[in-house]
């Protein structure tokens, strides 16, 4: 037999071994790396998440990703969602007509609460180079007949898709990712409301298990809400968040940045506004209480604009705050700076807050954080060249050495 029709028949061979073998064990990684998700999200995030019915076969897998949220008074799980899974693995799979390894479809047909229609269209895929991508698109307008408050068919509202796209390894060390929202307008919406595109975009290491740092932005055209007289346009948020850990020190440091081109609420008009702040030693596992307040919005609210709720907002933001800065944590404002639209002043907020080191069993009174704080913060009238210099002395006030009648303590 020639050279070359050996060879030929070596590499048809070697070929077909390949098809053959390797969709066994990408099918064994792929459910090591779903699991190891699982894991994941089961222990920085407020849902639950459970693989069911996991069917291993040698070119494709089927199994049941079923979400719950906890119920802390009745001690019990409440089921949010089940999407059912088809994953295909192999060295030749496809995914919306496009080649790819270790592909997998999500879809779902209904909620296991409402028994409605969910309309989304999911899938990742596992890459040649060690990356896995997902990429989901949710008919928010179809998801949201769910809910009891709903008024967007007689409203004549409508939600836009939301499309959220994701990347990492495949340990899940480094994660990034992008969640578009085109927004949601309606010529008889009850509330007037606005929001138009907003993307949200970032990226997350972990540093352990339990322990992730990064940095998201969050960048909105048009933000209008009349019923509060608040308007924000071509808005961007960037929080960053480094967190340090070794033998003997462990620390936080948030950085808060901002700018929009145009702010309105209820006081004032301003134009041109930039914000700048970064926060040292902060306490991030205080956030948790913004998992329980929105595990309480879904379990108990009636609406998520009702009195109760907003009473639900302030009792949360009693707690987190306390929490977030009661270990000596320092609040630096570098840069608050802005231009009043009826004026036409050009004005600047800079300084320094200082928190007390609470014991661990005041970490939840506001009243006792707030009667430690230290600090001075300057506002300059960048046009006139006018200056203030507000100081905090144990929760107490004074603008220029002059005391206020009042505190902040009572």
């Amino acid at each position: 037999m020639p050279l070359n029709k050996k060879l030929l028949i070596s590499l048809i061979g070697c070929t077909l071994l390949i098809l053959l073998v390797t969709p066994g064990v990408l099918g064994t990684l792929a459910k090591h790396y779903i699991e190891r998700a699982v894991y994941l999200s089961n222990l920085n995030t407020a849902l639950t998440i459970e693989l069911e019915e996991y069917q291993q076969s040698w070119f494709s897998s089927r199994f049941v990703i079923n979400v719950y949220t906890e119920d802390e008074f009745e001690e019990t799980l409440v089921p949010i969602g089940s999407f059912p899974a088809i994953l295909k693995h192999g060295p030749l799979t496809f995914v919306n007509h496009q080649p790819g390894i270790g592909a997998f479809y999500l879809y779902s047909n209904s909620l296991k609460e409402a028994n409605l229609s969910t309309p989304y269209i999911g899938y990742a895929r596992a890459g040649f180079l060690g990356t896995v991508e997902l990429n989901i698109n949710v008919d928010l307008h179809a998801l949201s007949q769910s809910y009891e408050y709903s008024q967007l068919e007689t409203t004549g509202l409508k939600l836009s898709p939301l499309i959220l796209s994701i990347d990492s390894n495949f340990e899940f060390e480094q994660i990034n990712y992008k969640i578009l929202w085109p927004g949601f307008k309606g010529q008889h919406n009850p509330r007037n409301a606005y929001v138009e595109d907003v993307l949200l975009t970032g990226h997350m290491n972990r540093i352990s298990d339990e322990h992730w740092q990064g940095s998201s932005t969050a960048n909105i055209k048009q933000l209008t809400f009349p019923s509060s007289d608040f308007k924000a346009n071509d808005l961007q948020l960037t929080l960053k968040n480094s967190l340090i850990i070794d033998e003997s020190n462990r620390s936080t440091h948030i950085q808060l940045s901002g700018q929009a081109v145009e702010l309105q609420s209820t006081w004032n008009q301003w134009r041109d506004a930039k914000l700048d702040i970064d926060i040292q030693r902060a306490d991030l596992t205080a956030l948790s209480s913004l998992y329980d307040l929105a595990e309480r919005a879904y379990l108990e609210f009636d609406s998520p604009f009702g009195e109760y709720a907003q009473l639900e907002y302030m009792a949360a933001l009693q707690t987190t705050l306390p929490a977030l800065f009661s270990d000596n944590a320092q609040v630096n404002i570098n840069d608050i700076s802005f231009v009043d639209k009826e004026s036409g002043d050009k004005k600047k907020i800079t300084g320094t807050i200082d928190f007390p080191d609470l014991p661990e069993f005041m970490d939840e009174h506001l009243l006792s954080l707030i009667a430690k704080v230290n600090g001075t913060i300057k506002s300059k009238n960048e046009s006139s060249g006018e200056e203030k210099e507000i100081q905090i002395k144990n929760g107490r006030l004074s603008v220029d050495n002059q005391a206020f009648d009042f505190s902040l303590f009572n």
